[in-house]
């Protein structure tokens, strides 16, 4: 149902019944509806998210006010509303009113001319608000990089401690403070390692994933201020190599990677050799995050960032992962070999590597390799060694895929280049290089 078609109620009730049919059968991920129509008419995705969630007599409420007249009229109050709040000369009712929207907590106080309006279609204020206001999840109003004062910032980590048990209203919360500036101020950096002590013993009774990320950004951010916060390390490590491989929001680690300085990620570095394996593992994996973080950072690369970008992880984590019966979990093992100081003379690592590179169990998997054979550090001392695999995976293409082999022969080819080998013309023309 596009902008182009305009609800009534006879084609909305339809509607609903329809995606209901849908729904039930599960062909739909969460936040499908958002997506298709949150931008036309919120109210309707609000009914099918309701609906996907509840059941279909979770939205009877909603199905008045879901003409098109209706629904534009409803989109205007709620706009008004926060416009009025916004335009208040009080920049502290700004703040509130943001952390709120992103916390679903205290707009009844903030925009009481709604509560009619929401009670009346057995919505919350906050429900209203959210389906009207999706782009102020991802950072402040007006694009700026938000100022806490002590008190302000005091308040929204008693707001975030409340809700550790609630993922995605932590998140929505804790993105931007991330982001945000803060006072170097004892009291604060106090309250905020204990939201990260919160959340890893939250995380730690937990397969949520995403506590994982609320974890790595919050202890980034605080090392930005307090190189104290290192003393958690060894424990949010550990309980990083339990979780399964992460998926977080580069940006927000990315920008945070641009405060620390290079002594603290130099320190950090040292724990990917640390005593304890489960530290090491977790070492792996959040330096494998943080090194995507920094490329993928879109400002031109300080020192910092650079020697983020050359560090190598050990193989342990990976060459254990491409082992897994997970598909996703040897994708990522695939991706830490790829970053990693690879033993290649060592004759049993260059055996394990050369059976991966035979068998990858899909496509995906196969061009996972062959983006290996591009990436992977080869650095002098050992570029020999380095040679001499490519060459037996180039001397035996029956056993390999396309993508593998054209890796490795592009590969091949740089190094020749590089250490000016000279090969023949027979050689040359076996091995496809012009």
């Amino acid at each position: 149902m596009g902008s182009y078609h305009r609800p009534d109620l006879v084609n909305v009730s339809a509607f609903l019944q329809y995606t209901w049919t849908i729904q039930q059968a599960q062909l739909l991920p969460d936040g499908f509806w958002r997506y298709r129509l949150g931008d036309s008419w919120p109210l309707l995705a609000l009914a099918s998210e309701q609906q996907q969630a509840k059941g279909a007599e979770a939205v009877k409420s909603l199905l008045p006010f879901l003409d098109a007249e209706t629904q534009l009229s409803i989109a205007e109050q709620v706009a008004e509303a926060i416009r009025e709040c916004v335009e208040q000369p009080d920049e502290t009712l700004q703040k509130r009113l943001f952390t709120a929207i992103r916390a679903r907590v205290g707009l009844d106080e903030l925009l009481p001319q709604l509560v009619p309006l929401a009670n009346r279609m057995g919505l919350t204020v906050a429900d209203l608000v959210d389906a009207h206001i999706e782009a102020i999840r991802y950072g402040a109003p007006d694009g700026r990089q938000l100022e806490y004062t002590v008190d302000e910032l005091q308040d929204l980590l008693t707001v975030a401690e409340g809700l550790v048990d609630h993922g995605d209203r932590l998140a929505r919360l804790l993105w931007p403070l991330a982001d945000a500036t803060w006072p170097s101020d004892s009291r604060v950096l106090g309250q905020a390692r204990q939201l990260l002590e919160l959340v890893l013993d939250r995380w730690s009774k937990s397969s949520e994933s995403f506590l994982a990320g609320l974890s790595v950004i919050l202890f980034l951010k605080l090392l930005s201020y307090d190189a104290q916060i290192q003393q958690i390390v060894p424990r949010l490590f550990t309980t990083l190599s339990r979780t399964e491989p992460l998926k977080l929001g580069l940006w927000h680690i990315s920008e945070v990677l641009g405060e620390l300085s290079s002594e603290c990620l130099s320190e950090l570095g040292a724990f990917l050799t640390h005593e304890d394996e489960a530290v090491r593992t977790g070492a792996t994996m959040f330096w494998k995050t943080v090194v995507d973080a920094a490329i993928y950072y879109r400002r031109p690369l300080g020192d910092e960032l650079q020697k983020v970008k050359n560090i190598r992880l050990v193989p342990e984590v990976g060459l254990a992962l491409i082992r897994d019966n997970d598909a996703s979990r040897r994708l990522e093992g695939i991706a830490l070999l790829t970053l990693s100081d690879y033993p290649v003379e060592d004759l049993k690592c260059r055996r394990i590597l050369l059976d991966a590179l035979q068998k990858p169990q899909n496509a995906e998997e196969e061009e996972a390799w062959a983006r290996l054979l591009r990436e992977i550090p080869m650095s002098d001392e050992r570029r020999s060694k380095w040679c001499n695999l490519l060459e037996e995976i180039l001397d035996e293409p029956q056993s390999y895929g396309n993508m593998v082999l054209s890796a490795a022969m592009e590969r091949y080819q740089r190094l020749a280049n590089a250490t000016d080998v000279a090969f023949s013309g027979i050689k040359e023309r076996e091995l496809g290089l012009p």
